[in-house]
């Protein structure tokens, strides 16, 4: 987790393609929809505090194997929770592909939570003590909730001879 120390402080961010930035009148995603790769200059932000809360292991042969005893294991990280604070402007998805690249890898959100914004805290809000505790097991249920939920129900709709449903969520899963 080395190269995490170089996303801390001042530092210069490519924000995404598919953004609501304006360039030249236009949406950088419309531009982007359209077949061309926007061209957006990096921004200034600020990362105050990078915190690494949990961090789940894999070995390919079990998606959670973080206690595996496999005696040939490779372990490779499959999730990591972090904990940012951030200036005002980051794009916390693009944090993620930053961060994998420095890494030689990929990655991709499975759960966000804004706990801040200026003066107005998560805690504060009304309902804040009916939410779930925000960590990897809770973000991967979600996920495998809205593909059991919604993304079933869709594929049926849109797919039903391409794949079996058990097959289509199994691939989805693993993909994620």
């Amino acid at each position: 987790f080395t190269n995490l120390l170089k996303f801390q402080g001042e530092i210069e961010q490519e924000p995404p393609m598919y953004s609501a930035l304006h360039i030249n009148g236009q949406r950088a995603s419309d531009i982007a929809r359209s077949g061309k790769i926007p061209q957006i200059p990096k921004r200034k932000i600020i990362i105050h505090n990078l915190e690494v809360v949990d961090v789940q292991m894999s070995c390919g042969a079990n998606s959670a194997c973080s206690k595996c005893s496999c005696a040939t294991c490779e372990k490779y990280v499959q999730y990591v929770h972090l904990r940012l604070k951030v200036s005002k402007g980051t794009y916390i998805r693009s944090i993620a592909r930053d961060i994998a690249y420095a890494c030689n890898s990929t990655a991709h959100l499975i759960a966000l939570r804004r706990t801040k914004v200026g003066p107005f805290s998560l805690e504060d809000a009304e309902g804040y003590k009916n939410l779930q505790v925000f960590n990897i097991q809770n973000a991967i249920s979600n996920v495998k909730n809205i593909i059991d939920n919604d993304l079933k129900n869709d594929c049926k709709k849109t797919l039903p001879n391409i794949l079996d449903e058990n097959q289509l969520i199994n691939e989805i899963i693993q993909k994620t």
